[in-house]
């Protein structure tokens, strides 16, 4: 409700929107468990918000070899991999490093690949 109400306050500014979101991320986490329950949708909507409203020539890459669907389409499994073989045992930082090296890889993989076929 409240986006709805600031909407174009976000559209113009969307720098102090990202701002913002980082500032409640901090806040949630030097708070007590209870009230980062509540900051945290907030804070993360608000940065994610934030840079989709970016202007194009802040973020020139943000259509040109957009993998975001192949991130989407091999994350899962990729995940779900790490568990079974015994990865996120090691902890949460090496199961991340592993998820996000091994998916970057699998997508950027994929998306220049299918591309030259497709061409």
């Amino acid at each position: 409700m409240l986006i709805f109400f600031l909407r174009s306050k976000i559209e113009r500014h969307p720098l102090f929107t990202i701002a913002i979101g980082f500032s409640l991320w901090v806040v949630m986490k030097c708070s007590p468990y209870w009230f980062s329950i509540f900051l945290e949708p907030f804070a993360i909507s608000a940065v994610v918000l934030g840079i989709s409203l970016l202007p194009y020539d802040i973020t020139p890459l943000r259509h040109k070899n957009n993998i975001s669907y192949h991130l989407y389409l091999f994350h899962y499994p990729v995940i779900q991999l790490g568990i079974y073989f015994g990865i996120a045992v090691c902890g949460p930082t090496a199961m991340t490093l592993y998820v996000f090296a091994v998916t970057t890889l699998l997508s950027l993989f994929a998306h220049f690949s299918l591309k030259k076929i497709i061409q």
